[in-house]
């Protein structure tokens, strides 16, 4: 790099030059590509946006998870990725980032371009330019919404277990028809996720008379 230098008069007096070897420049761009490399290659969405929440930067894995193509959403603002029920965590995110704080593993719920929601975990970091000034943020997130369904199927597996424990405990000491029938009907009314559950039942008693045994849950019985 060459930079002439002028007298006090104006006229050309020197040059001032700086020489950088290419090794450096070669090294330099190619630990660039590599990083371009892997943020093109990762499996998470990886986005940049400004302090403004403007969208500067979405790699090939962020096309896939959220459905938009980078075209259609570099220069957009990132809250279209946010459901309207989650619209205030995007300020608060952004006002940590420009006090210098990061965001590690937030779980939160992010809408697709076809309007169906997903589980993801951002991560968000500051961008600082070379004078150390915060200029923006790196976002990376992962879907989680196979986890969060695992998750839940399995604490509805255990609640059912839970329940059924129960119920052969209150069976297994009950004496009366009608009180094993009842905890049934609750049970069979848990189980279903129903407002209400009944059970109807002819019985003839000991004289020969017919009458109707039931039991009703979720409900009081005048109903």
């Amino acid at each position: 790099t060459v930079t002439l230098l002028r007298g006090s008069d104006g006229q050309p007096d020197r040059y001032f030059g700086i020489l950088q070897p290419l090794d450096d420049r070669r090294q330099k761009e190619e630990i660039k590509n590599r990083l371009a490399a892997v943020v093109n290659s990762s499996d998470d969405a990886i986005i940049t946006k400004t302090l403004d929440g403007v969208i500067t930067t979405w790699n090939p894995a962020a096309e896939r998870m959220y459905g938009y193509s980078a075209d259609e959403v570099i220069g957009q603002p990132v809250t279209v990725l946010i459901p309207d029920d989650h619209a205030d965590e995007e300020p608060a995110i952004l006002q940590r980032l420009r006090r210098g704080e990061p965001v590690d593993h937030y779980e939160t719920v992010r809408r697709r371009k076809d309007g169906s929601l997903i589980h993801v975990s951002l991560s968000v970091s500051p961008i600082r330019d070379s004078s150390g000034q915060i200029i923006g943020a790196s976002k990376i997130a992962r879907d989680i919404t196979r986890q969060k369904q695992d998750e839940a199927a399995l604490r509805e597996h255990s609640q059912v277990m839970e329940l059924l424990a129960a119920a052969n405990s209150a069976i297994a000491s009950a004496l009366d028809l009608r009180t094993i029938l009842q905890q049934v009907t609750d049970l069979g009314t848990q189980l279903s996720g129903a407002e209400f559950g009944a059970f109807f039942y002819n019985v003839v008693d000991d004289d020969g008379s017919s009458y109707m045994l039931y039991t009703l849950s979720g409900a009081p019985r005048e109903a």
